[in-house]
């Protein structure tokens, strides 16, 4: 019962692959079943073993007084009973509860995610963790496959089986990440498998996220890079690479290399050079006066301005309009400006910190800045990576959290979050057991 426990956690990973034609909203439904019906099974097999084995029951009991001494746990439980007060003072109760067909989100949705969160710290070993990993990879192969298929067809942008090329840069953004880990443990056990997946998962992720040109994600990669750079920078004076050269020279060299090219970028960018490169065309054609961006620009503006004390009420202020329910705040306050540049009906504002503001209120964001203050926090107190694996890690978390400064997340999105942040509580544990 423990290994098919285990299955269920694992097949989740296979989310993002699942489709199906026939269903109205074919890129999300399918995935919003497959997803909830794992986490069912998972916590019914949990609860049965918890009753039934004193052995797993005690291991349980011993992880749990552990992970209540990480602020980290703590923020994703204050974020969660925010979520609830919002739902009960929602605008729309029904809708901030089951969520949208579009989203799968709401109450009921976010609910199976703060779940298996917990099921992942509590159940998943060292190994349990890279497994799942892997079959990410897999997954996110799958999803570059029919990316390069739709490439070949047309498709100037391609979703892929997600539907969406944002949404999917954002996945192939946690393939980076996992082939990195890949390559580093291949290096240090000397295990040729895992080399081969990190470089072979790193070079379809990249190449999977260049064609998606999302902008958004790229200038994540960017500064993300940046930060994990500058961090071996003063952490990596006495570690070689390859037992020869030093992590803090490389590092100062290849921070001179980006800076070098971002500086050529910049002066060329109007070069028909670019336009052939993917990725880098719609960066050199970036505008803030497009269309697309005036539009998102516009309904930030009027979103902040809209969430001002003065104009809502003490409710409103403290826990938002509750989740799912930004459509009515938008056409509450619909700018005509709007209409020029998108047609389209807004149910978010293309911005995390302004969706969690406007919907679960200042609390709401309190809880989702702390939760990444710890994050960081307790990143730098992992005792069981090496500080090229931590440098890989910071380098993820920033880019996602710049990523998202420009966009919205999805089922997809949010469970790798959520594996991620079990992740590193995972790799903390030895330090809180040390205390």
């Amino acid at each position: 019962m423990k290994n098919l426990l285990k299955l269920s956690l694992f097949a989740t990973a296979l989310t993002p692959v699942v489709f199906w034609k026939s269903i109205l909203i074919p890129y999300t439904t399918p995935k919003v079943f497959f997803f909830r019906t794992l986490v069912f099974l998972a916590l019914f097999l949990f609860t049965v073993l918890i009753s039934l084995d004193l052995k797993f029951r005690k291991k349980i009991i011993e992880k749990i007084q552990i992970f209540k001494n990480n602020k980290v746990v703590w923020c994703v439980l204050f974020s969660y009973v925010i979520l609830v007060l919002s739902t009960i003072f929602a605008y729309s109760p029904s809708v901030a509860f089951t969520g949208t067909m579009e989203r799968g989100e709401g109450l009921v949705g976010l609910s199976f995610l703060y779940i298996i969160f917990f099921l992942f710290i509590l159940i998943f070993e060292k190994k349990d963790w890279y497994d799942f990993f892997q079959i990410s990879i897999f997954s996110g192969f799958i999803l570059f496959i029919v990316e390069m298929v739709e490439k070949f067809n047309g498709t100037l942008r391609p979703g892929s089986l997600v539907d969406n090329p944002i949404f999917l840069a954002v996945y192939l953004l946690f393939i980076l990440f996992f082939s990195l880990l890949f390559w580093s443990r291949g290096v240090k056990e000397n295990n040729n498998w895992f080399k081969f997946i990190g470089i072979f998962a790193g070079l379809f992720s990249v190449l999977g996220i260049l064609i998606t040109e999302s902008r958004g994600v790229m200038l994540g990669i960017f500064l993300g890079v940046i930060l994990a750079l500058f961090y071996l920078v003063f952490k990596g004076k006495n570690i070689y690479f390859l037992n020869k050269y030093s992590l803090q020279k490389i590092s100062v060299g290849i921070l001179v290399l980006i800076v070098s090219f971002s500086a050529l970028f910049f002066m060329t960018r109007h070069f028909m050079f670019w336009q052939k490169i993917p990725g880098f065309s719609r960066l050199a054609d970036f505008d803030t006066s497009d269309g697309n961006t005036q539009a998102r620009l516009l309904l930030a503006k009027t979103t902040v301005q809209s969430l001002s004390p003065k104009l809502n009420s003490f409710k409103n202020n403290l826990l938002g309009w509750g989740w799912d329910n930004y459509s009515f705040l938008w056409q509450k306050i619909y700018p005509a400006e709007l209409f020029s540049f998108d047609r389209g009906i807004f149910d978010r504002t293309h911005n995390k910190l302004l969706d969690i503001w406007s919907m679960n209120g200042l609390l709401g964001l309190f809880a989702y800045l702390s939760l990444w203050f710890f994050l960081f926090k307790e990143l730098f107190k992992i005792k069981n990576l090496s500080r090229i694996e931590i440098s890989f890690v910071l380098f993820l978390l920033s880019a996602f959290f710049v990523q998202g400064l420009f966009a919205m997340d999805t089922i997809t999105s949010y469970l790798f979050f959520y594996v991620i942040i079990g992740f590193i509580i995972f790799n903390v544990q030895e330090f809180y057991e040390k205390k």
